[in-house]
């Protein structure tokens, strides 16, 4: 074998490693999910808790109020809308006792879906979600007040549908 070819070989596979070693949430047989590094570094800035999901979402739950919680997902996993990357940001507020929401609280997601200046309420099996979608790349200031926001919302719909329970 040619010195050149070699030297390419060896080269090629430097990269490989080095794109290994340097991707977000990439560990060489490490048992940690891939997760977004953009996330991560702003959660880590705000001194926000979280853990990090199966899928590399990152899970965060808050204080909201005295007594009440609320869990949002922030997804690592992006969407493109032609030259937009998008994020999503999830926090349940409600769940059917059976796959069909009852038609009240269809009707009530939906009229709060209305009124939102972001966000909107989804379906996920039995739970209704709340789902705000941001750019992918936005600022500290800009994905913390997304997440404050899903989080609020899906609280405080939570409340209004079931009483005192306090599920998510």
């Amino acid at each position: 074998m040619s010195r050149l070819p070699r030297t390419l070989m060896v080269l090629a596979c430097l990269g490989f490693v080095a794109a290994m070693l340097t991707a977000p949430g990439a560990q060489i047989g490490g048992e940690s999910p891939e997760y977004d590094e953009r996330v991560r570094k702003i959660l880590k800035e705000e001194d926000v808790q979280y853990t990090i999901d199966n899928d590399g979402d990152f899970k965060v739950i808050y204080k909201m109020g005295d007594v009440r919680t609320q869990m949002a997902f922030i997804r690592s996993t992006t969407e493109t809308f032609r030259n937009l990357e998008i994020r999503e940001i999830w926090s349940f507020g409600y769940e059917s006792p059976t796959d069909v929401f009852p038609a009240e609280v269809a009707s009530q997601l939906l009229e709060d879906s209305f009124v939102k200046k972001l966000g909107a309420w989804g379906k996920a099996g039995r739970r209704a979600v709340f789902v705000v979608r941001v750019a992918a790349n936005a600022d500290n200031e800009s994905l913390i007040a997304v997440l404050e926001l899903a989080l609020s919302v899906a609280d405080e719909m939570e409340e209004k549908l079931s009483g005192d329970t306090d599920e998510f």
